[in-house]
């Protein structure tokens, strides 16, 4: 931010309302920088239990699913109990495939779940890149203001020393005159 400001001359120095004016200006800037930095992370933070939420929502319809097909396992192997005298075969049968659903619903479950585990892995990195990134660039700003606040500081302090000695001189010179 390229700050080109020029204080009135005023008695005894610059005029403090604009000195004042530029101090609440550069106050404002710094703290509109740090709500911004607040406001991203807040939105990290948002996004990162939002995806948190969706992947325990599938786990959790996963689950229900493998509930649903242990639920109808236990229910072939009631039925192959009942019909076992008439029906041996084809009931064996009937569990047969009702052990490879299962299978088959518990090997979903552990790759999906394997997946959203590594897409939330993939998406927690990438909103803490962002996060990293979004701080640093707050610090680095920061670091500009704090370094352009001193070098204004330093020119007051010059230009109050160089007033100073003028006026010295012009009081000398009114005395000897």
């Amino acid at each position: 931010m390229a700050v080109d400001v020029v204080f009135s001359e005023a008695k005894k120095g610059y005029n403090k309302e604009e000195v004042q004016r530029f101090i609440e200006r550069l106050t404002a800037d710094h703290q509109r920088a740090i709500t911004e930095k607040d406001d991203a992370v807040k939105a990290v933070m948002n996004e990162k239990e939002g995806l948190e939420a969706k992947y325990t929502q599938r786990i959790e319809e996963l689950e229900s699913a493998l509930a649903a097909a242990q639920a109808e396992g236990k229910e072939q192997s009631t039925k192959y109990e009942e019909l076992c005298a008439r029906m041996g075969e084809k009931l064996l049968f009937a569990e047969n495939q009702s052990a490879l659903i299962i299978a088959e619903a518990e090997a979903m479950k552990a790759k999906a779940a394997e997946e959203a585990a590594k897409k939330a892995e993939l998406s927690v990195a990438a909103i803490s890149a962002k996060a990293r990134e979004n701080a640093a660039s707050a610090l680095r700003a920061a670091d500009i203001l704090k370094q352009k606040s001193q070098q204004i500081c330093a020119g007051l302090d010059h230009t109050k020393r160089v007033l100073e000695e003028a006026l010295e001189a012009i009081e000398r010179t009114a005395s000897n005159a």
